[in-house]
């Protein structure tokens, strides 16, 4: 096992204290900026009760929601957007409080504005800095965790590769423990056994650890429970790494049936706040958008019916949320209106194609009808293209997880379109390709990621060679 010089214990009890001191003092801090950068001695009485109110508010939701526990697993861009979300919901509750008491003492608007800036601003800072100290203690070897892994294999050498190749974390790796030889003497040094089953918990007893995590298979039940009943004569936490997250999960989540731990394999990240932001997110977007295309709109409804016969939209049935089918709108660019179980995808030099359709399909100004559908709520500005019920059918049977692209909403713009899988799927490589990139985003999803696919878009993503 090695010397233990050098290896503090975890951090310190009184940290946690520590934190929740330095964030009131961060908010304060923005109040007295806020106090003395603006002169209003009519609020001076409403200004303390704010303060007051915020630094309550901020302490009893960091409480519930656990903001002060320990980060050490966790990156920094992580604790700060935790702390900033935790704060900006208890500023807006205190405004709200204050004015719903009393409107007539209602604090300025610039002086709400310098309030929630200023205090953001150190209550982030705070926490960078504090990071940065224990981040720089920790990899100097200083205040860390000895841990151990009852396991080996997949998930095991995978968690150990994680707590070496991140060293802010402060975890001193003591080993893997299990009581298999087999595969030991064929495994990397770094991979090798440390000892049993038996050794681990002797070690746990003589607080020579202080994390253990079981990795072992479901079917080494009887294993697990014997080691659980064992370590529950010492003060060691135990984790379990359940070995279904060997499998490749989709957004996968915790939830409680009745007491009853579950957790999902296949899942949707829009589930509460989830479907809120994004259902804002496409609201108040395709409504800008549409004011904006207006004109552009006419104009391409005109050209249409300049250069071929027939109507000016297209409806074609799609699978959107859930498998259900939806009626997608396009700008018509063939000259027929295939809606059918037997769909051709367009090729290059495609005779359907019109010559103004082919210009429409290469810019995608065709699409733009599709932020109708978007303001409907079939569709999303974002997600993975919805593809013709008949193709549907047909690449379900040969992909993988094909279906798994309905746990959101079709999009009208996709993280596989920014990243060259728009147009002609041409070869079921191409087509595997393009879901890998749907379910990759379903699996990341968040607002930024929405953000970053947008601004993507705009810049390169409304062109193609691929695209006919």
């Amino acid at each position: 096992m090695g010397s233990n010089k050098n290896i503090s214990q975890p951090a310190p009890p009184f940290l946690p204290t520590i934190q929740v001191f330095t964030d009131l003092l961060s908010i304060f801090a923005g109040l007295y900026i806020t106090h003395i950068s603006i002169s209003n001695t009519r609020t001076d009485d409403t200004s303390l009760l704010v303060g007051l109110l915020l630094l309550v508010n901020y302490y009893i939701s960091s409480i519930i929601i656990s903001n002060n526990h320990s980060w050490r697993m966790r990156t920094i861009t992580k604790e700060c957007f935790r702390c900033a979300r935790v704060w900006s919901v208890s500023f807006l509750i205190t405004i709200f409080t204050v004015n719903l008491l009393d409107s007539a003492k209602a604090l300025p608007s610039e002086q709400i504005a310098s309030y929630y800036i200023f205090s953001t601003i150190f209550l982030v800072s705070s926490r960078i800095a504090s990071r940065l100290i224990l981040n720089y203690i920790r990899v100097g070897g200083k205040n860390q965790k000895r841990v151990a892994i009852l396991g080996q294999g997949g998930a095991a050498t995978d968690l150990r590769d994680t707590f070496i190749e991140h060293a802010w974390m402060g975890v001193s790796f003591r080993g893997f423990f299990f009581d298999s030889k087999d595969q030991n003497d064929t495994a990397p040094q770094k991979y090798k056994r440390s000892g049993s089953s038996e050794k681990l918990v002797r070690l746990c007893k003589a607080r020579l650890i202080d994390e253990v995590y079981i990795t072992l298979p479901m079917k080494e039940e009887k294993l697990i429970k014997s080691v659980l009943k064992d370590l529950s004569d010492s003060s060691v936490p135990v984790y379990i790494v359940p070995d279904i997250f060997t499998f490749s999960l989709l957004h996968s989540r915790w939830r409680d049936v009745h007491g009853i731990p579950v957790v999902g394999v296949y899942d949707t990240p829009l589930k509460g706040s989830g479907t809120a932001i994004k259902r804002l997110e496409d609201v108040i977007l395709a409504t800008i958008i549409l004011s904006l295309i207006c004109i552009p709109l006419v104009a391409i409804a005109i050209g249409i019916k300049l250069t071929s016969p027939g109507p000016v939209l297209f409806k074609q049935r799609r699978y959107g949320y859930g498998g259900k089918e939806v009626e997608v709108w396009k700008f018509r660019t063939m000259t027929v209106c295939e809606n059918e179980m037997n769909v051709k995808q367009a090729t290059k030099n495609d005779p359907r194609v019109t010559s103004f359709g082919r210009f429409l399909r290469r810019t995608s100004l065709d699409e733009l009808p599709q932020f109708i559908n978007v303001l409907q709520g079939h569709m999303s500005i974002v997600g993975p293209r919805p593809h013709a019920v008949a193709h549907n059918e047909q690449y379900r049977k040969d992909i993988n997880g094909y279906m798994l692209r309905h746990l959101v909403k079709p999009g009208i713009t996709g993280w596989a379109q920014i990243n060259g899988w728009r147009g002609e799927t041409d070869t079921l490589e191409k087509m595997q390709r393009r879901v890998d990139y749907d379910l990759d985003y379903i699996k990341n999803w968040s607002l930024n990621l929405d953000i970053k696919i947008i601004v993507t878009t705009i810049f390169k993503g409304f062109t193609g060679k691929q695209a006919y």
